[in-house]
């Protein structure tokens, strides 16, 4: 199969959330669903019955930028328990998508906000606590993916305020309460 351009760009350096407190927010450009790393081997995840430890990859347009070159997409990773207690980025997201939209569908074209909120419990003695999140969502339109496991269905949607601010990108959000459209890249 042919194609007429290429991507070679990153599409988001992944938000590394190193301190606590560390936050991230953007509009969500791209949802996908990658397959987890082990971290000791390096290798792909599996759960005990050989099937492979899925995650959600969210890229966000956000207004950062590291330099001339840097478009300000970042990604976040949703991964762990759905269980609000754990306060996974899985669960976080869950959590917020829920108390904004009442149901569990992530949507493109939303404002998602990402929070390095503190630590838990080691799991085992010598083990690293593992970070807990908090999340905020805004959802603007019908694309959906379900984050609670059933199809994703085209929920209920009613348009913001036109004077809304989009918060990635510091305009305006558009008539009928949706965001202004981004522009492509040029390549």
């Amino acid at each position: 199969m042919s194609q007429d351009s290429i991507n070679l760009g990153s599409e988001g350096t992944a938000f590394p959330f190193n301190v606590i407190g560390d936050n991230v927010e953007g509009t969500i450009m791209k949802m996908e669903e990658v397959q987890q790393t082990d971290m000791d081997s390096g290798m792909p995840a599996t759960w005990s019955d050989g099937s492979p430890k899925m995650m959600w990859r969210v890229i966000l347009q956000t207004s950062l930028r590291d330099g001339p070159d840097d478009d300000g997409k970042r990604s976040v990773y949703l991964r762990g328990s759905k269980k609000p207690e754990s306060k996974s980025t899985m669960a976080a997201a869950l959590v917020a998508v829920k108390r904004a939209t009442g149901s569990a569908h992530l949507q493109r074209g939303g404002w998602l906000k990402m929070i390095y909120s503190g630590n838990g419990v080691p799991p085992k003695r010598g083990y690293s606590p593992p970070k807990e999140y908090e999340s905020d969502y805004r959802a603007p339109g019908p694309v959906a993916v379900d984050l609670g496991g059933q199809p994703a269905q085209q929920p209920a949607y009613s348009p913001a305020p036109a004077h809304q601010p989009s918060y990635a990108t510091g305009g305006s959000v558009g008539s009928g309460g949706q965001p202004a459209p981004m522009p492509e890249p040029p390549f």
